[in-house]
């Protein structure tokens, strides 16, 4: 499995942890937000390497920041988002057999 289908499958997770257990209202609806993108920003950058590869990165960082800006730290959803930003940063940024480097 590639990094960016294992990313597809991150969004997914996201997507499905908003309704396995409570979410107020704005977490419910930036956690699908935020899944949606990853997975659909992953699959465009099966097509275009660069700037959706990129932009995972920010939705990432913007997902963090939201979590931890609306959530008290010790809610699972503030460390399931934590996780799932890191794991799709990290595999975002992870390059495939032959790929060029990211850097211009």
């Amino acid at each position: 499995m590639t990094a960016r289908m294992f990313n597809v499958v991150v969004g997914t997770w996201l997507v499905v942890s908003a309704y396995a257990w409570p979410h107020d209202e704005r977490m419910l609806k930036a956690t699908l937000a935020c899944g949606l993108l990853i997975v659909a920003l992953s699959i465009a950058s099966l097509f275009s390497d660069r700037m959706p590869r990129y932009l995972t990165v920010g939705v990432a960082l913007i997902l963090v920041l939201f979590s931890a800006a609306h959530v008290g730290r010790h809610d699972p959803v503030l460390w399931n988002n934590v996780a799932v930003a890191l794991v799709a940063s990290a595999t975002t940024l992870v390059r495939a057999r032959g790929e060029p480097e990211l850097a211009t």
